[in-house]
């Protein structure tokens, strides 16, 4: 039995969209399903099962998948799925946690779902504050624009809120 922590990354592919995933065959190896496909293809069922009970779609993190192997002479399919980061997860997580690999992949997948939640925070911060300063700009311009106008300034604010009103298709009407 291999003691050392398995190489999750090692088994990483790329399709040609530039999406990570893993293919079941190779990780059953990892998780210590090295002779037991059909076992293994029972966990992978219950993960898509806990997917579904949590609204994840299926499609999207399981593909199944045909591949062909060579076997002396002769070549014959085999079913195989391309997995995802939160695919694999859950197939970990559908193991015994007590068996070392088992327990490396939740370790593994969680830290690697968690630092890319991280991280899509991160840049879905980096947009909105983009967005806030570009806006803020936007209004300055606008505000000197309407003042060489002629809009006054104790005005500022009714001629911004109809600019807004009418960007979101609001009439108003001004009583004088």
């Amino acid at each position: 039995m291999n003691l050392s922590a398995p190489d999750f990354d090692s088994l990483k592919r790329e399709n040609d969209q530039g999406q990570v995933y893993w293919s079941a065959r190779e990780l059953s190896e990892q998780l210590g399903y090295r002779t037991n496909w059909r076992g293994f293809e029972q966990v992978i069922k219950k993960a898509m099962a806990a997917c579904a009970t949590d609204n994840i779609p299926i499609i999207e993190n399981f593909f199944e998948a045909k591949i062909t192997i060579r076997q002396g002479r002769a070549t014959r399919e085999i079913s195989d799925y391309f997995l995802s980061k939160r695919a694999c997860r859950y197939i970990a997580m559908q193991g015994n946690s007590h068996i070392p690999e088992i327990a490396a992949a939740l370790s593994y997948f969680n830290y690697a779902i968690e630092s890319h939640e991280i991280h899509e925070l991160r840049h879905q911060t980096e947009q909105r504050i983009f967005l806030r300063e570009k806006v803020a700009e936007e209004n300055v311009h606008l505000s000197q624009t309407a003042m060489q106008s002629g809009v006054k300034g104790e005005n500022m604010g009714l001629f911004m809120d109809a600019g807004y009103n009418g960007l979101c298709g609001i009439r108003i009407e001004f009583c004088a």
